[in-house]
């Protein structure tokens, strides 16, 4: 709602700017009056300036909650480890393969082999993964602001942004 309303203000500002231009040279000031005078652009952006406040602590609060909620995650992954741990002792501990219960059975059962890397440095390099080369962006803009060329490489045009100054 406030993205479609300041753009509908914002394009009714333009077509009136655009008229009195025909006829008129028109200064900032000009400009800003018509604007406001003549349109609902300023209050649909601040409206909207509000709700990027709005959007803006939901997602620290968003964020705040998925942080928790890990936390929760990482709790109840250790519950688990704990309870498995506590089965397997009950297991070792009575000597039996087996112990089954009105809910359910409980067994140790051996893992596949696995590898376990005691000394890194002395694997052999063909058994060494190597990770792809990728582009090194902050060299390649260096080397184009400089005037090279860089084949498979180009800047951008400069993106404009919106700045909010609160007050």
């Amino acid at each position: 709602m406030y993205v479609r309303k300041v753009k509908a203000e914002a394009a009714a500002a333009q077509r009136i700017l655009r008229q009195l231009q025909a006829t008129h040279e028109l200064d900032d000031e000009t400009r800003q009056i018509v604007t406001e005078s003549e349109t609902e652009l300023v209050p649909a952006i601040e409206a909207a300036i509000d709700r990027r406040a709005e959007v803006k602590e939901m997602m620290s609060a968003v964020q705040q909650r998925i942080s928790d909620l890990d936390a929760r995650l990482h709790r109840l992954q250790q519950s688990l480890k704990s309870i498995d741990s506590a089965l397997q002792l009950a297991l070792e501990a009575t000597g039996q393969a087996r112990i089954e219960t009105a809910v359910a059975t409980i067994y140790l059962q051996a893992n596949p082999v696995s590898v376990v890397i005691t000394d890194p440095a002395r694997i052999p390099a063909e058994l060494m993964r190597v990770p792809e080369p990728q582009p090194d962006k902050i060299a390649i803009k260096q080397k184009l602001q400089s005037g090279e060329r860089v084949p498979g490489a180009e800047l951008s045009n400069r993106m404009m942004s919106v700045r909010i100054k609160a007050r």
